[in-house]
């Protein structure tokens, strides 16, 4: 098997650090929603924050399989406050899309430099983009029809507690 070139080994671990990140900002953010009582919402971002730093394995195992260079960087600070629970949910989504971005970017580079096996790994990540995308867009929609009820929020909570598809 080839050797990454550098500057996709690069990106590479820039991913993990990002993907750590991200469930660094989840964990925060089901915190958050913990200390509100919304037990559903904070298990639910618990659980996305667990499933962030099984993304950033797969990065870790993808290069150790190969011989790569595996070098994590620092995390950024997370926030701990926001200005309302839908608030939380809209970070998370824009954060979902930039991790779309740089998933893609690092998809271009990889089959720009040929790398079969990287971009086969990173075709389940463009799926789980979609996915991921795809539930936050739901739970913000459930937000628009709620209108500050605090009944609605509870039914939200609810539904993310069964962890349904919302």
């Amino acid at each position: 098997m080839t050797e990454i070139p550098a500057p996709l080994l690069d990106l590479c671990n820039e991913q993990i650090v990002h993907e750590l990140h991200a469930s660094h900002l989840y964990l925060s953010m089901a915190a958050y929603l913990n200390e509100r009582g919304l037990y559903g919402c904070a298990e639910f971002m618990r659980e996305q924050s667990e499933e962030e730093r099984e993304h950033a394995m797969k990065f870790y195992d993808h290069l150790v399989d190969r011989d790569a260079r595996v070098d994590i960087g620092a995390l950024a600070d997370t926030p701990s406050e926001w200005d309302s629970v839908q608030g939380v949910f809209r970070e998370a989504y824009q954060h979902e899309q930039t991790v779309t971005d740089q998933i893609e970017r690092i998809y271009d580079q990889a089959e720009e430099e040929g790398d079969r096996p990287l971009a086969n790994m990173l075709d389940w990540f463009v799926d789980e983009q979609v996915e991921e995308e795809r539930t936050f867009r739901r739970i913000l929609g459930l937000f628009k029809f709620i209108d500050d009820d605090p009944a609605g929020l509870l039914e939200i909570d609810e539904r993310l507690a069964e962890r349904g598809e919302a």
